[in-house]
């Protein structure tokens, strides 16, 4: 089956937004009225949780208050470059799917991040993910990956245990989730099935010489 990407377009009567201020606190909104300056600082820096879904944001931009954030989602953007996160240190779940992003990157400082979903992008390989050794999710269906190395790439995530990648021309073949099965023998879930033990014993049996060879090479 063809992956398919859908033209992400602004609606007629919408312009691009940018993620200023005023956005980012009308996001937050918090239980009750801040008049203070001090109190809204507070509130911004204590913030866990910040979603800003459908606000046909282009560029990621003024997050450096929101220190203690620990989940992002700004998926269903216009966001074309993965930038501006530095600051969010203590980030352990991010969603940008649905965005027009081309490369992974802009996340060395996320190094307590588990959940990382990419679906439905314009990605073409996987790369900048070695120092997100605490990843135990990637969702990057429906993207433009095409090389096996993308899946030989994802053995340097040690806690990986759930990878959702259907949808990329690499899938195309029928053996795909065999060959991922064998090559990554820390997963536990591939797209949203278990991997059992069955399934491991016999991927290995069908791809164990061929994925020797595939790791020896890239040692």
């Amino acid at each position: 089956m063809k992956s398919t990407q859908v033209e992400l377009k602004l609606p007629d009567n919408r312009k691009p937004s940018v993620l200023d201020r005023q956005t980012i606190w009308a996001a937050i909104k918090p239980g009750d009225y801040v008049e203070d300056e001090s109190d809204k600082e507070y509130i911004t820096k204590t913030t866990l949780t910040l979603r800003l879904e459908f606000k046909q944001l282009l560029k990621i931009d003024n997050l450096h208050d929101l220190t203690s954030l620990t989940r992002l989602f700004l998926d269903n953007n216009f966001i074309e470059k993965i930038s501006g996160l530095d600051f969010l240190v203590n980030l352990v779940w991010l969603d940008l799917s649905f965005n027009k992003i081309r490369h992974i990157e802009g996340m060395d400082a996320l190094k307590k991040l588990q959940v990382l979903a990419l679906y439905q992008n314009e990605i073409r390989n996987i790369e900048n993910l070695d120092h997100l050794k605490e990843l135990n999710v990637l969702r990057v269906g429906n993207n433009r990956l095409h090389s096996k190395e993308d899946i030989l790439y994802l053995r340097r995530l040690p806690n990986l245990r759930t990878l959702s990648i259907k949808g990329n021309p690499i899938c195309r073949s029928e053996d795909w989730k065999s060959f991922a099965v064998a090559l990554l023998p820390s997963l536990t879930y591939l797209e949203i099935h278990p991997v059992s033990q069955s399934d491991r014993e016999e991927s290995a049996a069908k791809y164990q010489v061929q994925c020797f060879k595939i790791i020896r090479l890239n040692s």
